[in-house]
Protein backbone atom coordinates (compact mmCIF):
# COMPACT_ATOMS: atom_id res chain seq x y z
CA UNK A 1 0.00 0.00 0.00
CA UNK A 2 1.19 3.53 -0.75
CA UNK A 3 0.95 6.39 1.73
CA UNK A 4 1.34 9.91 0.41
CA UNK A 5 1.24 13.19 2.25
CA UNK A 6 3.15 15.97 0.59
CA UNK A 7 2.80 19.72 1.01
CA UNK A 8 2.18 21.22 -2.43
CA UNK A 9 4.72 23.98 -1.77
CA UNK A 10 7.63 24.62 0.57
CA UNK A 11 6.36 24.87 4.13
CA UNK A 12 7.77 27.67 6.31
CA UNK A 13 10.08 26.27 9.03
CA UNK A 14 7.84 27.74 11.73
CA UNK A 15 5.14 25.20 10.75
CA UNK A 16 7.38 22.11 10.85
CA UNK A 17 7.94 20.04 13.94
CA UNK A 18 9.84 16.93 15.00
CA UNK A 19 7.65 14.26 16.57
CA UNK A 20 8.37 10.90 18.17
CA UNK A 21 5.96 8.14 17.20
CA UNK A 22 4.20 6.34 20.06
CA UNK A 23 2.97 3.68 17.63
CA UNK A 24 3.58 2.73 13.99
CA UNK A 25 2.89 5.71 11.70
CA UNK A 26 2.59 6.36 7.97
CA UNK A 27 2.65 9.47 5.80
CA UNK A 28 -0.76 11.13 6.08
CA UNK A 29 -1.34 10.07 9.68
CA UNK A 30 -2.60 12.83 11.97
CA UNK A 31 -1.15 13.00 15.49
CA UNK A 32 -1.81 15.11 18.54
CA UNK A 33 1.19 17.13 19.76
CA UNK A 34 0.45 18.09 23.33
CA UNK A 35 3.83 17.89 25.06
CA UNK A 36 7.55 17.59 24.50
CA UNK A 37 9.34 14.24 24.84
CA UNK A 38 11.05 14.13 28.27
CA UNK A 39 13.96 11.94 27.17
CA UNK A 40 14.78 13.67 23.87
CA UNK A 41 18.22 15.26 23.62
CA UNK A 42 16.61 17.87 21.41
CA UNK A 43 13.98 19.74 23.44
CA UNK A 44 11.95 20.38 20.28
CA UNK A 45 10.68 16.82 19.84
CA UNK A 46 6.98 16.38 20.60
CA UNK A 47 5.17 13.19 21.58
CA UNK A 48 3.06 12.09 18.59
CA UNK A 49 -0.02 10.55 20.18
CA UNK A 50 -3.32 9.19 18.93
CA UNK A 51 -5.84 12.06 18.66
CA UNK A 52 -8.14 12.12 21.69
CA UNK A 53 -11.07 14.17 22.93
CA UNK A 54 -9.87 17.61 24.04
CA UNK A 55 -6.70 17.77 21.91
CA UNK A 56 -6.14 21.19 20.35
CA UNK A 57 -2.81 20.86 18.48
CA UNK A 58 -2.36 18.47 15.59
CA UNK A 59 0.35 17.69 13.07
CA UNK A 60 0.34 15.53 9.93
CA UNK A 61 3.17 13.12 9.09
CA UNK A 62 4.74 13.89 5.71
CA UNK A 63 6.79 11.64 3.41
CA UNK A 64 10.42 11.49 4.44
CA UNK A 65 13.54 9.33 4.62
CA UNK A 66 13.99 5.58 4.48
CA UNK A 67 12.62 3.47 7.31
CA UNK A 68 11.32 0.06 6.25
CA UNK A 69 8.73 -1.58 4.06
CA UNK A 70 5.51 -3.02 5.51
CA UNK A 71 6.93 -6.57 5.39
CA UNK A 72 9.95 -5.56 7.51
CA UNK A 73 12.58 -5.34 4.76
CA UNK A 74 14.71 -2.28 4.15
CA UNK A 75 14.58 -1.17 0.51
CA UNK A 76 17.44 -1.56 -1.96
CA UNK A 77 18.17 0.42 -5.12
CA UNK A 78 15.63 3.11 -5.91
CA UNK A 79 13.07 2.60 -3.16
CA UNK A 80 9.49 3.76 -3.31
CA UNK A 81 9.37 5.73 -0.05
CA UNK A 82 5.57 5.95 -0.13
CA UNK A 83 5.31 2.32 1.09
CA UNK A 84 7.29 2.96 4.27
CA UNK A 85 5.95 2.71 7.76
CA UNK A 86 7.70 4.30 10.72
CA UNK A 87 8.21 2.29 13.92
CA UNK A 88 7.26 3.45 17.40
CA UNK A 89 10.07 5.54 18.86
CA UNK A 90 11.16 6.93 15.47
CA UNK A 91 11.60 10.70 15.29
CA UNK A 92 9.78 12.09 12.25
CA UNK A 93 9.06 15.37 10.54
CA UNK A 94 5.51 16.66 10.55
CA UNK A 95 3.66 19.81 9.60
CA UNK A 96 1.54 21.57 12.22
CA UNK A 97 -2.09 21.91 11.16
CA UNK A 98 -4.20 24.95 11.82
CA UNK A 99 -2.01 28.04 11.53
CA UNK A 100 -1.62 28.78 7.83
CA UNK A 101 -3.39 27.59 4.66
CA UNK A 102 -0.88 24.87 3.70
CA UNK A 103 -2.09 22.76 0.74
CA UNK A 104 -1.44 18.98 0.82
CA UNK A 105 -1.72 16.01 -1.52
CA UNK A 106 -2.98 13.14 0.69
CA UNK A 107 -3.46 9.57 -0.53
CA UNK A 108 -7.08 8.50 -0.41
CA UNK A 109 -6.25 5.44 1.74
CA UNK A 110 -5.35 7.86 4.55
CA UNK A 111 -8.86 9.36 4.55
CA UNK A 112 -11.99 7.87 6.14
CA UNK A 113 -14.96 8.56 3.89
CA UNK A 114 -15.29 9.58 0.26
CA UNK A 115 -13.57 12.88 -0.51
CA UNK A 116 -15.48 15.33 -2.71
CA UNK A 117 -14.92 18.94 -3.72
CA UNK A 118 -16.65 21.23 -1.24
CA UNK A 119 -16.35 18.78 1.68
CA UNK A 120 -13.86 18.99 4.54
CA UNK A 121 -11.34 16.82 6.40
CA UNK A 122 -10.99 16.81 10.19
CA UNK A 123 -8.95 14.84 12.75
CA UNK A 124 -10.93 12.16 14.54
CA UNK A 125 -10.68 10.80 18.06
CA UNK A 126 -8.99 7.40 18.32
CA UNK A 127 -7.71 7.27 14.72
CA UNK A 128 -4.77 8.68 12.80
CA UNK A 129 -6.78 9.12 9.58
CA UNK A 130 -8.58 12.30 8.60
CA UNK A 131 -12.37 12.03 8.33
CA UNK A 132 -14.59 13.54 5.62
CA UNK A 133 -17.37 15.85 6.83
CA UNK A 134 -19.96 17.55 4.65
CA UNK A 135 -20.13 21.14 5.91
CA UNK A 136 -17.84 23.81 7.33
CA UNK A 137 -20.01 23.96 10.46
CA UNK A 138 -18.76 20.44 11.31
CA UNK A 139 -15.19 21.80 11.40
CA UNK A 140 -15.07 22.90 15.02
CA UNK A 141 -11.27 22.91 15.36
CA UNK A 142 -8.57 22.01 12.87
CA UNK A 143 -9.82 21.28 9.36
CA UNK A 144 -8.85 21.13 5.71
CA UNK A 145 -10.98 22.11 2.70
CA UNK A 146 -11.09 19.55 -0.13
CA UNK A 147 -10.24 21.27 -3.41
CA UNK A 148 -9.58 18.48 -5.89
CA UNK A 149 -10.11 14.69 -5.84
CA UNK A 150 -8.72 11.66 -7.71
CA UNK A 151 -5.53 13.53 -8.63
CA UNK A 152 -2.88 11.22 -10.11
CA UNK A 153 0.14 12.15 -7.99
CA UNK A 154 3.49 10.83 -9.31
CA UNK A 155 5.27 8.55 -6.87
CA UNK A 156 8.16 7.13 -8.87
CA UNK A 157 8.43 3.38 -9.27
CA UNK A 158 10.79 1.46 -11.51
CA UNK A 159 10.46 3.81 -14.47
CA UNK A 160 9.10 6.84 -12.62
CA UNK A 161 5.67 6.42 -14.14
CA UNK A 162 3.59 5.15 -11.22
CA UNK A 163 0.97 7.41 -9.68
CA UNK A 164 -1.37 7.20 -6.71
CA UNK A 165 -4.83 8.75 -6.39
CA UNK A 166 -4.70 11.64 -3.94
CA UNK A 167 -6.93 14.37 -2.62
CA UNK A 168 -5.77 18.00 -2.64
CA UNK A 169 -6.83 19.74 0.56
CA UNK A 170 -5.78 23.02 2.19
CA UNK A 171 -5.70 23.82 5.91
CA UNK A 172 -8.57 26.11 6.91
CA UNK A 173 -7.95 26.61 10.59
Amino acid sequence: MNYICEPRYTVPAILTVNVQAEDELKAGDVVAINKLVDTADNREVYEATMPAEGDIRYAIIVNQGIEELEDGRRPEGQPNFTTFTYKAGTTLHAVILGYQPVPFAISDNQIDGTPAIGKFLIPQTGKHKLKVVNTATEVTGTGLAIEKVAVETPMGGMFGMQAEKTTFATVLK
